[in-house]
């Protein structure tokens, strides 16, 4: 049995992350998994842990890590295609983790207790290949975007600090994932500005992809 592949979109809010699951999905008749809306759509702490994030911050992470490892676990298992793609996944968990912490939401222990925890749903998927693509745009950008789009959720929650410490997360995260030997491919704004304008900047990334599916 061929071995499957796992694509997994990571980058801040608004970089792009669903589009080009869905942009890839379709241009390389990939299966596409949506993992990106748990908190919005499924969480039950989420208006809880907004109310109090210090004291509801750890239980979040743990609730968000746990669900969105079983739901990619669930979905791969019985998918019958050998190379699914991603959105955000179990990646932007640590993301989201690492920038509660880096703002004093998780204390040491939390932070130090979530990553064993994270560890271990992350070893749920080591028989798998990986491939992680990472969208890298600046913060002009994404406040842009976020403006353009108009979500409620968003134009409340998700100010520049906060956006700052995401891209440190995402900083961190690319950095666990190097050191595991997962291919990396990092888009920026000054390779590809609008994937989604065209074919010309999807062609480019799905190339960028290619040698790793064969």
């Amino acid at each position: 049995m061929k071995q499957k592949t796992l694509i997994t979109i990571i980058g801040n809010v608004a970089s792009g992350k669903s589009t080009l699951t869905s942009l890839l999905s379709d241009h390389l008749s990939l299966e596409k998994l949506e993992a990106d809306n748990l908190f919005q759509t499924e969480n039950p702490l989420a208006e809880t842990f907004l109310s109090d994030m210090k004291r509801w911050g750890f239980t979040n992470e743990v609730w968000m890590t746990y669900h969105r490892a079983r739901l990619i676990a669930e979905n791969v298992t019985r998918s019958a295609g050998s190379q699914i793609i991603i959105d955000s996944g179990l990646f932007m968990n640590w993301v989201y983790a690492y920038s509660h912490f880096a703002a004093g939401i998780l204390t040491n222990h939390e932070w130090e207790l979530y990553q064993e925890i994270y560890e271990m749903a992350e070893n749920n998927f080591s028989s798998y290949a990986q491939i992680v693509i990472s969208l890298q745009y600046p913060l002009p950008t994404l406040l842009e975007r976020i403006s353009k789009r108009g979500r409620d959720y968003e134009l409340r929650q998700y100010r520049e600090e906060y956006l700052i410490r995401l891209a440190a997360g995402v900083e961190s995260v690319e950095s666990k994932i190097s050191a595991s030997n997962i291919p990396l491919i990092i888009i920026t704004d000054k390779e590809i500005q609008h994937f989604d304008q065209g074919n010309d900047g999807l062609l480019s990334i799905a190339k960028k992809l290619a040698p790793h599916l064969t």
